[in-house]
This record gives C-alpha cells, structure tokens and sequence, in this order.
C-alpha cells in the first residue's frame, strides 16, 4: 500500500521543522511541503520531503496543489509548524475534510489585537492599538511608561520591545509602523500594539485540546529586548501559583475557542495572578516539546501530526524528571568563525544534546528576537531545577569565535 502524504504548509526552517518530517515519515506517511521558498529548508533532501512550490497561500492555490498531489496517493493530514502559516493550514485541512484546528478562531488568535479583545473578560495587559504617527504620537503624551510595543501580527519576539520613554517609543514605534515586510519577506499590517508593562517571571503553559500537558518556566534576554534564551521543564513553582497558571490558560484557550490539538499560552506572574500575554494556536517552539518529551516521555509533535491525520493520541506521562534548555546567542555583529567549548559542555553529565545552527563564514546580525540564535545545549535531571544547573554549567563554557568585517574568518 502507498504511503499516504502528510502536507506542511511551509515549516521552521530549522528545529521542529526537521522533526516534523522525520515524525510524519515514522507515522508512515509521506511529507510533502508547500512552499514558495524551497531554498530555506536544508533538511528537505535527508528527510526524504515531497517539495511542492506555491505561488501563494491564499485557499485556492493551496487547494489546487493538494489536488495534484491527490491524484497521487491518499493526503493523511496537514499541518504548519510555523506561526505564520498554521491558519492557512488550517483552512486547507478544513477544505479537504480533514481535521484541524477552527480557521476563524486560529485567525483570531494570530493577530494580537483582535485576541486581545476577544480576552477582553480575561487578565490581560491594558493596551492600545496604533495604525498612524499620529496616533502614535497621541500615545506617547498620555501612556504611562514604561510599556511594551509589538507588532500586531509576529513571533519568535520579533519587533518586540521595551520602551522606558516617549523617545524610545516615538522612534522604535515609527521604525515598525514603516516596515512593510517580516522577517521572512511576507507583507504585515501598519498596525503596533503599545502594552502596559507587566514585571514578573514569565511562563508557557503547554496544552492540548484544552487540556494542560505542563508549564514551561522560560528565561529572558536583557531588556528592552524579549530574546528567549531559555526553558525549564517543568517550572518549579508552587502548587498555588501551579493552579493559578493553569487555570487562567485553560479559561483563555475555552474563550478563543482554540482548543483543537496543540495550544502555547505565555502569561507572566505578578503579585500572584497570571496574566495572558499572548495565545498562539499551535505547538511551543523553541525545543519545549523535545523538553517535555525528554522530561515526561509525551511526545507532542508525534500527537500533533496523529491528531491531524485523526488518529488516538497519548498524552500519558512515562517518566518523571526535568530537562533544562540554554541557546547560545551571537555576541557581536560579523562573521561567523567557530563556536569554542561544544566539546567540553556536552561531556558534563546530564547533557543530552548539544547543536548548532550556523555554517563558518555566515554574517551574523543582532537582531533582538530569535535570529540570535545560533544553538543550544538540553540538559536533564532528577528535577528540572536540577536540569537547569547543568544547563548553565554547560552554557558558560561555550564561546562563539565571531570574526569583525574585513578580517580573516577564525580570528576572535
């Protein structure tokens, strides 16, 4: 019998991208991405990725080339591991009669300031919505600092920032409200969201249809960035505060009514209530589900894609322990040489993976989100306090070699 196909629309171009090919294939089915730029994905060819280019992701063109591949062999399921395109995903999964999330409400959720209203009755940020200079102007003479600008549709703290004054805000808000394209060259709204400032120790729940798999305890850059730079698993925290956070996710995700398959709910903790910072529809990405999976035994990206394709998924925890996340960041703008120390961190005990994401000779840029990223390590433990020892041992050992413009590749 042929192999059914499994249909990603797009992907992480690293990470769980991979991962979710590898786990399509293990579920027997063949993956087959549709992308209008195949060049970003280099794990395509050793995983064995069916590549389809698209000239859009509007409905109808996706449709269309699902219906090729249809004429083909049977399609299983269809799924995006990436923010920008799980509500095309979607809508194509609802057009073929597969399963899959609510498109409205997965729409609803992507843009920041239509799920904020719909949480209107939830513990949310106060915020205001800017589409003008003007209005950003207006805003800088009233709002009280400091607060927190974003775009309105975005991920991986992309364009988000804190501002501690009117100048800040004047000139980082005007530099977002003149962008036309994200990160990845797709078009974005002239929209920004200025939110109060909530200072308190941030945390994912992670979930799945509606119900709570865990809670992520994550770590920040230095401000006025929100660079996630790493993860403990499960969050050490007191049942009080445990019941709290769960709580209020399991209520925002019923008020959204995205409770189909994965869900990602970040709050931050202040003064003993949890606050909503954002919901996204889709599975953590970061590696948080290969932390749970190291840490529980649940593997959710193998229940993501077998829910998509509707069969039994297997939330039962197997083993009780911690894993512990560190990414290694890029210190400095230039060329990339070497990461030193890779060795020596990933012989510490408790270490259990250590990667990298760049090729020597690649620019490197600070960008204040996620593409300062250049690796991690994970590590695991009888506790995830325990984990995050190792992680921060391990991590302290790692130097990136970053090479200033004009000089050899190599020489610190």
């Amino acid at each position: 019998m042929t192999d059914p196909w499994f249909i990603f629309i797009e992907s992480n171009t690293s990470g769980t991208g991979r991962l979710f090919a590898r786990t399509a294939r293990d579920l027997g089915c063949r993956p087959a991405l549709f992308t209008m730029s195949p060049g970003r994905y280099s794990y395509v060819a050793e995983e064995g990725v069916e590549v389809r280019i698209v000239s859009g992701y509007a409905l109808e063109t996706l449709l269309e080339a699902a219906q090729d591949l249809a004429a083909e062999r049977l399609i299983a399921g269809v799924y995006s591991s990436s923010e920008y395109f799980i509500g095309a995903a979607a809508g194509l999964a609802r057009a073929l009669g597969l399963p899959g999330p609510d498109p409205v409400a997965t729409n609803i959720c992507r843009n920041k300031r239509e799920q904020r209203f719909a949480l209107a009755d939830s513990l949310t940020p106060r915020f205001t919505s800017i589409r003008s200079s003007t209005e950003l102007d207006e805003c800088a003479k009233t709002i009280e600092f400091p607060v927190v600008i974003k775009p309105i549709c975005g991920t991986g703290s992309s364009g988000v920032r804190l501002c501690a004054n009117a100048i800040e805000l004047l000139d980082f808000g005007r530099r977002l409200l003149a962008a036309t394209v994200n990160e990845r060259g797709m078009p974005i709204p002239a929209e920004i969201l200025v939110e109060e400032y909530l200072d308190g120790p941030e945390f994912s729940v992670e979930m799945f249809d509606g119900q709570v798999v865990g809670i992520t305890r994550k770590h920040l850059s230095a401000e006025p960035f929100f660079v996630e730079v790493g993860h403990d698993y499960p969050a050490p925290v007191d049942s009080g505060v445990r019941s709290c956070i769960e709580t209020r996710a399991r209520q925002a995700v019923a008020s959204l009514g995205v409770g189909w398959g994965p869900s990602h709910v970040e709050l931050r903790v202040v003064n003993g209530r949890a606050n909503i910072i954002e919901i996204n529809p889709r599975l953590a990405g970061g590696f948080i589900p290969s932390l749970v999976r190291i840490a529980t035994g649940i593997d959710l990206i193998r229940n993501t894609l077998a829910r998509a394709m509707g069969r039994q998924v297997d939330l039962a925890p197997t083993q009780p322990q911690g894993a512990a996340l560190r990414f290694i960041l890029a210190t400095a703008q230039g060329v990339f040489a070497d990461i030193r120390g890779l060795d020596d961190a990933a012989a510490i005990p408790g270490v259990c993976e250590v990667s990298t994401y760049r090729l020597a000779g690649e620019r490197l840029s600070i960008h204040g989100d996620f593409r300062d990223r250049i690796g991690h390590i994970i590590a695991a433990g009888p506790t995830a306090n325990v984990a995050a020892e190792v992680a921060d041992r391990a991590i302290r050992m790692i130097r990136p070699v970053i090479a200033r413009e004009g000089t050899a590749a190599g020489i610190p």
